[in-house]
């Protein structure tokens, strides 16, 4: 794990993890002002269904209930479909399809692979059907 360095200027590895708690150092200094917080990684510090752990993955708001990944809007248009996001633009997403949701092997990426986020909503066009269900994976660059 990466450790302070005590030189004559500080620099932090953002995507560090100095506490080993599962949670990048600039995340949590982002959220919770120091990269060694004390933050609970399963610990729920706002209403949402997603843990801390779970919401620096995504590089959302811990603090704000609406602040989470999903897909926001589901477009759909004869054989195609457009999916939206909020991304961020510290994360890498792969777009994920399935025909068949009881088989946990069965998810196959779709069109989109390792794509940085824009730090805004993204739209994916997702072309390949028939398919049952989408689902976003994230990543550090």
């Amino acid at each position: 794990a990466a450790k302070w360095d005590i030189g004559a200027y500080e620099a932090m590895n953002i995507f560090a993890d100095t506490d080993e708690n599962g949670m990048p150092d600039g995340w949590e200094y982002e959220y919770y002002g120091w990269p060694v917080s004390g933050a609970n990684p399963y610990g729920h510090d706002d209403t949402d269904s997603v843990n801390n752990i779970e919401e620096s993955i995504a590089d959302t708001d811990p603090f704000d209930a609406s602040s989470y990944l999903c897909f926001t809007n589901i477009f759909c248009d004869g054989n195609w479909r457009t999916l939206q996001f909020r991304s961020s633009a510290n994360r890498l997403y792969t777009l994920q399809i399935t025909t068949n949701l009881a088989v946990a092997s069965s998810w196959t990426n779709g069109g989109y692979v390792d794509q940085r986020g824009n730090g805004g909503t993204r739209s994916w066009k997702e072309t390949n059907s028939p398919v049952v269900a989408d689902r976003i994976l994230v990543e550090l660059p």
